[in-house]
């Protein structure tokens, strides 16, 4: 459904890796953390020099932190859309072809009730007389827009 990358269940090949990145980064801020703990006695240049590196390593941290949280929560939203997708799809499907099969159904009953007579049967339905006019009814009833058309035939043909 579109992108093949997010079709694909199985993880890319760059996951492992960019996974392996993130934890190293995490391990590396927690680390640099540890060892600036260790220095808090140093003297103020030595303390400055070491939060400048220390706010690099925290943005590699960051980015990492927010890759694993990320992928987790875009990995349910991107099942979560593909379910609906696939539900609408499905859903759009069965309406399509029911609204075809309703439609030529109301024209053709529609058509043959304004053209014969009143009272008519349909041949096609051995096992039932059915009346064109109540089929017609029918239709009008499923289908509004087609009442009108049936209704404006009716009306012609009265005055007549």
């Amino acid at each position: 459904m579109g992108d093949p990358s997010l079709d694909d269940p199985k993880p890319s090949s760059r996951e492992p890796y960019a996974l392996a990145v993130s934890l190293l980064a995490l391990t590396g801020f927690g680390l640099f953390v540890i060892f600036l703990l260790t220095r808090l006695g140093t003297t103020e240049l030595s303390w400055t020099r070491a939060v400048y590196l220390l706010s690099g390593v925290e943005a590699l941290a960051f980015s990492g932190a927010g890759f694993l949280f990320g992928r987790e929560v875009q990995r349910r939203q991107v099942e979560s859309a593909e379910a609906r997708a696939e539900r609408s799809d499905r859903r759009a499907e069965a309406s399509e072809a029911d609204a075809v099969k309703g439609r030529a159904l109301a024209r053709m009953v529609v058509s043959t009730a304004t053209s014969g007579s009143r009272g008519e049967t349909v041949e096609a339905v051995p096992a039932q007389n059915v009346s064109l006019e109540a089929l017609a009814d029918v239709a009008a009833d499923l289908f509004p827009e087609v009442a009108i058309r049936l209704r404006q035939s009716r009306e012609a043909e009265e005055e007549l």
